[in-house]
């Protein structure tokens, strides 16, 4: 497997992600609640690639998660819509005691893991005092797909 200094995605213009550098390619799954609750994830299958390997990006292939060069055909626009300021300018900051998360609503993409059907992370913040409920915090915003979720410990307790 290459160093980890050597991977890296390059997104091509109007075509597929290049993931470079023998980057490890798994399939994960939601494992749901009786409730319809996203728990945690489970590990799936590991797909066979090359070194190098391009992911689809259209939406299109025939060979998802692989690009099937079907990009070309439809005429691809893969211009980035996506939020362009500074992360600290989008980004909100809850803080509780010992732990400070961070919610950046432009990557949210409503997976469900940051709450169940009793509480969410952001009501659980101000109780991050008590070791059980930081933890779990941390275990949903862990578990957050996207990113739009994160957090920073403050071992001295001075938030």
């Amino acid at each position: 497997m290459a160093d980890s200094k050597d991977r890296k995605i390059i997104v091509r213009k109007n075509g597929p992600y290049a993931v470079c550098g023998d980057v490890p390619l798994v399939r994960k799954e939601p494992v749901m609640s009786e409730h319809g609750e996203p728990l945690t994830w489970k590990r799936g299958e590991v797909l066979t690639t090359r070194t190098n390997y391009v992911l689809c990006r259209c939406g299109q292939s025939s060979s998802r998660p692989f690009c099937d060069g079907t990009h070309e055909d439809i005429d691809f626009d893969g211009t980035e819509t996506t939020e362009t300021a500074d992360t600290s300018d989008r980004t909100s900051t809850y803080k509780g005691q010992s732990l400070v998360v961070k919610d950046d609503r432009s990557l949210c993409m409503h997976a469900g893991f940051c709450g169940n059907r009793a509480t969410n992370v952001w009501k659980m913040v101000p109780d991050t005092g008590d070791t059980q409920v930081r933890a779990q915090v941390m275990a949903m915003v862990e578990r957050y797909p996207s990113g739009a979720l994160s957090f920073d410990l403050d071992p001295a307790g001075k938030i």
